[in-house]
């Protein structure tokens, strides 16, 4: 999602390499909440670096909660 709706300041190399450890024990404990999106109706409303991007399977996905689970894992 566009970096302004992150609540959230990406976690530090010890808390994220905590995290790390913390998935690979016990799996992703929280769901990430994601949004498939039709870019073209939003590709002029933020620059490329503004938004997290992901495609799965043809569907473009932006990540409404979970941006720093779905960067450690």
């Amino acid at each position: 999602s566009p970096n302004k709706w992150n609540f959230y300041d990406p976690l530090d190399d010890n808390k994220k390499l905590e995290l790390i450890e913390s998935i690979q024990e016990n799996g992703i404990l929280s769901p990430i909440i994601v949004w498939e999106v039709d870019f073209d109706y939003i590709e002029n409303e933020y620059d490329e670096d503004e938004i997290d991007a992901y495609d799965l399977e043809g569907n473009r996905y932006l990540i409404l909660a979970g941006h720093n689970r779905a960067d450690a894992f």
